[in-house]
């Protein structure tokens, strides 16, 4: 029998030293910037966005009640990029499908908004996922399924320490078809090894 996974209360915020973001969780009073930024968003995610099984985007203020409800208790944690600078949502991260021993493991996903692509922002937040993970969550593996054509996203991954582990076939519905992904991984153990200090020789 699998042992229960224990829920650890989902911080009130994290944040890292130099980072010019920090996560915290979404509450009610967000819904209007989350769907703005969304809507601002929408033709530069709609090639990746998943969709509801008639094919259409998913409402935006669906995808925040969705967004709102992934908390503890649900095997999620959700966190809001924001800008250290004036508080601003950038973007969202998601640690899924969270799973105790014998896994130990948990999904990411995660979104940046439109304005705000391409300036490191999403490595920052990444960086602070992974530390909750292997570390307040005291996991040991991480995935994330990527859209073969999704470069960026690959390179996101490919810096944080990530390895392409395979192909899942017709894993998710994503523009209106349902599309293979590929999985990415990384283990607790690949992230320790990278933070060693290299020896001199």
């Amino acid at each position: 029998m699998h042992k229960r996974f224990r829920f650890f209360e989902q911080p009130e915020r994290l944040d890292g030293r130099g980072a010019r973001i920090y996560l915290r969780p979404p509450k009610p009073e967000d819904r209007r910037e989350f769907i703005a930024l969304r809507k601002a968003s929408r033709k530069f995610h709609a090639p990746f966005e998943l969709r509801a099984s008639d094919g259409k985007p998913l409402a935006l203020a669906r995808l925040f009640r969705m967004f709102l409800d992934q908390g503890p208790g649900t095997s999620r944690e959700r966190w809001l990029i924001c800008s250290k600078s004036d508080d601003a949502v950038l973007g969202g991260i998601t640690i899924g499908a969270i799973r105790g021993e014998p896994f130990q493991s948990a999904v990411l996903g995660y979104w940046i908004g439109a304005p705000f692509a391409r300036q490191g922002f999403m490595g920052e937040a990444l960086e602070l996922a992974m530390r909750r993970a292997f570390g307040g969550l005291k996991l040991r593996r991480l995935e994330a399924d990527v859209l073969p054509e999704n470069l960026a996203s690959k390179r996101l991954l490919r810096r944080a320490g990530f390895t392409k582990e395979g192909l899942a076939r017709e894993f998710a519905h994503v523009g209106g078809a349902w599309r293979d992904h590929e999985r990415w991984a990384l283990l607790a153990r690949d992230l320790r090894k990278s933070q060693r200090p290299q020896s001199r020789r």
